[in-house]
């Protein structure tokens, strides 16, 4: 009888486990876009990135990964920033409250 409660206790708490991984993003939104419509070569740009909760669950981690093209360079990160630039790659992570807006700008 305590083989069978077991069992069914470790399937339950895999079919929850599966259920949040396929739904965990469920109701996050992201846009991003640059701040102007035409720039010329050599011209800086900035990169935005929004985030929006739009369900009233907590958001622990999310990680934005954002791969840039062969010619874009980077200007140098500001000290107090937590994104972290790589060679042709930007990374940030945060959590989002119920409800929330997060905006970045790479």
């Amino acid at each position: 009888m305590i083989i069978i409660f077991v069992a069914v206790m470790v399937l339950l708490a895999w079919a929850v486990q599966r259920y949040m991984a396929l739904h965990s993003l469920d109701g996050v939104k992201e846009k991003h876009y640059v701040s102007d419509n035409v720039i010329c070569p050599g011209e800086s740009v900035k990169i935005i990135v929004e985030l929006v909760n739009t369900k009233r669950r907590h958001v622990p981690f999310i990680k934005i990964e954002q791969e840039l093209l062969e010619h874009m360079v980077l200007q140098e990160a500001q000290e107090n920033s937590k994104i972290r630039y790589q060679r042709k790659k930007v990374t940030f992570s945060t959590w989002l409250k119920p409800y929330e807006k997060v905006s970045e700008i790479l």
